[in-house]
């Protein structure tokens, strides 16, 4: 029986790979848990041996590994341990020191915008797809988390690894603040178990939504500009000249990350479309096409996700009509802009500004 269920593993592994392509993550993220199984009863070499995973003998970033990895890991020690909960209980424990210069720059930041800020810019050196964005509100600060525009972000394994960064998120922001979170609700979209819900409701300490619209934290506004008791803007500032740095060597010849980078100045300008993008890496579309194509992306569906993101942005920040917004974004009209929020969210934009 044990044979059976690790050869059907092994092919829902191959599938996930077929599927995600160039998806990657940390390798720190695998030495947290490698540090924490025994804690929760489980050998360290044994499981890393059975999911195929080296052990991390040091604390490094740049090192990566893929996301089927990790969601193996992650699915195994959850089966193995019988507890839904392992993983977000070895992300509860995180601490900033374990994230290395994104670490030590949030921990330097000046107030939780200028955190927010941090995962926003410099996400990609924790896992190559999928985005965080800060939305501006009136008496609230939205956090928003984009998955991957594919089918990875269907999955449970994803659901579970996602949940794992949320709780990442909440332990390292009470780190930092040393008096809670200062969040007033957390949104899923899904939840893998009742009782990963009732744990993350009890570890975030606020009210916790599950079947959102959206993935994400709110934060008060006097939370998010308080200033931090480890506030240190200079050192804040050469973590990210080193973030900077170590993101060109992880993501210089990662196409999907390019294209991103150029859809997102290109909308800026009305530029945004495949020729354009091409052009701007002097390549063919046919080209661009099967450059993505080899990576398990499709450029509509990055164009999609970015308009998406920076649609929920304008439109919670309220300081353009959505016939503008429709415009920023390349719609032909705000009708055809408001159709596709409603596919994008569940919600009207107006809907979604109460929300």
């Amino acid at each position: 029986m044990e044979n059976n269920n690790q050869s059907s593993n092994a092919s829902e592994i191959v599938d996930l790979l077929d599927i995600i392509g160039e998806v990657n993550l940390t390798a720190s993220f695998s030495g947290l848990v490698a540090r924490s199984l025994a804690a929760h009863g489980l050998n360290v070499e044994n499981v890393f041996s059975d999911v195929g995973l080296a052990i991390p003998s040091v604390n490094n970033p740049i090192e990566r590994i893929s996301f089927e990895q990790f969601g193996a890991l992650i699915d195994y020690i959850t089966d193995k341990s019988g507890d839904p909960c392992i993983g977000v209980k070895i992300f509860a424990g995180i601490k900033a020191a374990d994230l290395s210069a994104l670490g030590f720059a949030i921990s330097c930041s000046t107030t939780l915008i200028g955190v927010a800020e941090r995962l926003q810019r410099f996400l990609p050196y924790l896992i190559s797809a999928g985005h965080f964005d800060m939305i501006e509100e009136e008496e609230h600060i939205l956090l928003v988390i984009s998955a991957p525009a594919s089918p990875l972000a269907q999955m449970e394994t994803f659901d579970r690894v996602l949940e794992c960064f949320v709780a990442a998120v909440i332990s390292i922001i009470r780190e930092i603040r040393d008096v809670g979170t200062g969040f007033s609700q957390v949104f899923l979209r899904r939840c893998s178990s009742p009782n990963v819900e009732s744990y993350l409701e009890g570890f975030a300490q606020c009210e916790f939504i599950v079947n959102a619209p959206f993935d994400g934290m709110r934060i008060s506004r006097r939370s998010a500009i308080e200033l931090l008791p480890s506030a240190n803007p200079e050192m804040a500032m050469l973590n990210d000249k080193l973030l900077t740095e170590q993101l060109n060597r992880i993501f210089k010849s990662n196409i999907i990350y390019r294209v991103e980078q150029l859809v997102v100045e290109g909308l800026e300008k009305g530029h945004f479309g495949k020729a354009d993008i091409a052009k701007e890496l002097a390549m063919s579309e046919r080209t661009l096409h099967q450059k993505l194509e080899e990576k398990g992306a499709a450029f509509g569906d990055i164009v999609t996700r970015i308009r998406r993101n920076l649609a929920m942005q304008y439109v919670k920040a309220g300081d353009l009509r959505i016939n503008q917004v429709a415009y920023k974004l390349g719609f032909a009209s705000a009708s055809n802009f408001s159709r596709s929020f409603k596919q994008w969210t569940g919600c009207s934009p107006k809907e979604f500004k109460e929300l």
